[in-house]
C-alpha cells in the first residue's frame, strides 16, 4: 500500500509481522505518493460503497477506477499495449507468440485449476451465508435414481 519493497527478515525471527511493521516505519519516507494515493482511494471507495451504496459492488468499482486512473496517467503504457496493425506483424512474430503460448500451458492450467477449486470452495459457504441472511432454506437439487 505504500509502494516500498518488503523488508528482508531472518526466517528464524520471533515475530516477522512486528519486525516488518517497525522496519516499514523506519523507511516511511520512501513511500510512493502515487501508490499511497491509489491505496487510500481504493479504501475510501470500498468504505463509501459498503456504507451508503450497497447495491453496487464497491470492490468492482475500486478495481475498474484504479485501472482507468492508471491508464489515464500513463499514456506510454497504454501505447505499448495497443496491438500492432496486421501488416506490421511477421511470420516470426506469430511463431514466437505461439511457442511462448505453448510453453505457458502447464502453468496456466495449474493456475486455472487452483482458481477453479477456490471458486468452488467459496460457493457453498456463500450460498449458505445468503440463505441465512435472507432467512431462506438452502435447497439441494435431488435427482431421482435410475434403477
Amino acid at each position: 500500500m505504500l509502494g516500498m519493497p518488503s523488508p528482508d527478515l531472518d526466517p528464524g525471527a520471533v515475530s516477522g509481522t512486528v519486525l516488518k511493521f517497525f522496519d516499514t516505519l523506519g523507511e516511511i519516507t520512501e513511500t510512493s505518493g502515487a501508490t499511497l494515493t491509489v491505496s487510500l482511494a481504493v479504501i475510501a471507495t470500498l468504505g463509501v460503497f459498503e456504507r451508503w451504496i450497497k447495491t453496487i459492488p464497491g470492490g468492482l468499482v475500486a478495481v475498474v477506477s484504479a485501472i482507468a486512473v492508471s491508464w489515464a496517467f500513463d499514456p506510454e503504457h497504454a501505447r505499448r499495449l495497443r496491438p500492432r496493425p496486421r501488416a506490421e506483424r511477421t511470420a516470426g512474430d506469430r511463431r514466437a507468440e505461439g511457442a511462448s503460448a505453448r510453453s505457458d500451458v502447464p502453468m496456466l492450467l495449474a493456475t486455472s485449476l487452483s482458481m477453479y477449486l477456490v471458486i468452488i470452495a467459496q460457493s457453498a459457504p456463500t450460498s449458505r451465508g445468503y440463505a441465512v441472511k435472507y432467512k431462506e432454506r438452502l435447497r439441494r437439487e435431488h435427482r431421482p435414481r435410475r434403477a
